[in-house]
């Protein structure tokens, strides 16, 4: 399933909070917290802003969402990487640029 990252908007369209409201809950721990897109630009992976959601409906007390959030963001960096020089994967240095003969 593509991960789509949602810009503030979309967020507030999804969740129906305000912005000082959703800052709010990232400083209590009930939102996560922003993925950089850029030098100035910030969004938050859609996938997290449902299951957030979800577990608003389902009238999660804040703790459990506290865990929820924590949860989340650990997810993140267990994501699988796709770029190895980003994943610091280290390369055989042969094998790359042998030719066959």
């Amino acid at each position: 399933m593509p991960k789509t990252i949602l810009r503030f908007p979309g967020v507030k369209a999804k969740s129906g909070v305000s912005r000082s409201t959703h800052y709010n809950q990232i400083k209590d721990g009930l939102m996560t917290r922003p993925v950089a897109l850029g030098p100035r630009a910030r969004g938050w992976p859609e996938n997290e802003i449902d299951a957030l959601n979800a577990a608003r409906i389902a009238a999660k007390s804040d703790d459990e969402i506290r865990v929820l959030v924590k949860q989340l963001e650990a997810a993140r960096k267990a994501a699988p990487c796709l770029v190895a020089e980003m994943c610091n994967v280290a390369e055989e240095p042969e094998s790359i640029n042998k030719k066959t003969a």
